[in-house]
This record gives C-alpha cells, sequence and structure tokens, in this order.
C-alpha cells in the first residue's frame, strides 16, 4: 500500500473525473460501479487528506485522468495539479512495483501530450 496525501481541491478534482468517466454514456448511467471505483470515490469523498491507496487504485485514477483529458489534449491547470501532485508522491515508492513504474509513465504521458501553452485557465465569473 502507498502512503498518498491530497488536498481537498485534488480530492474533488479526482471525484470530477471519475463522475466524467463512471456517469458517461459508455458505462451507462452509473448504476454499475466497481468495488474498487466505489471504494476510491468514498476515499476522495472523505476529509481525510491522506491515506493508503494500492499500485492498483492509483492506476484507477490515473485511467480516469486519461479519460477526462482525452489523453492529456485537454488540461486545465488543476489536472496539471493533480498528475504533479501524484507524480511526486509516486516516485517515493518508484522502485517498488512496476506496477508504479507503469502509471508514473502513463501520467508523465498525459503531461506530456499538452504543451504549456494549451493549458485552459478556469474561468471565474463575476458577481455584481
Amino acid at each position: 500500500m502507498l502512503q498518498i496525501k491530497l488536498s481537498s481541491l485534488e480530492k474533488n478534482r479526482i471525484l470530477h473525473y471519475a463522475e466524467k468517466e463512471l456517469y458517461k454514456g459508455h458505462w451507462g448511467n452509473g448504476e454499475l460501479i466497481l468495488p474498487e471505483h466505489q471504494f476510491l470515490m468514498n476515499v476522495m469523498k472523505s476529509p481525510a487528506e491522506a491515506f493508503e491507496l494500492s499500485p492498483l487504485m492509483i492506476e484507477v485514477i490515473c485511467s480516469w485522468i486519461s479519460e477526462a483529458t482525452n489523453e492529456g489534449r485537454f488540461l486545465s491547470q488543476e489536472d496539471v495539479l493533480v498528475i504533479r501532485t501524484l507524480l511526486n508522491q509516486l516516485n517515493v515508492y518508484r522502485t517498488q512495483s512496476e506496477k508504479i513504474e507503469d502509471t508514473i509513465e502513463h501520467l508523465n504521458k498525459i503531461l506530456s501530450i499538452t504543451k504549456p501553452e494549451a493549458i485552459k485557465k478556469k474561468k471565474t465569473s463575476k458577481k455584481y
């Protein structure tokens, strides 16, 4: 198990990826959710900032990010923050598992597809 620490902003972003993936047309309306996916969503909804996840759970998050960002073609600043946070923490565990190496490679690939100038800045609405 890997000790992972995420801010509430990062956890909310991961929930966004999960919902985008689990409730889109290909998988239906979200009525069928794998136990691993439900566990991850519950972890992301919890107030805890530090938790333990298996390399497989990290790979599920990676696949959600990949799908939600079209393999990195549409990254927001929040997306980059989440990916870099995960990469920084996974690098500590890099030598422990080949699965972690694969996940690190996948996250780096997502980041490398988008050029920095293509990263979308979040629009803020003006309140009157």
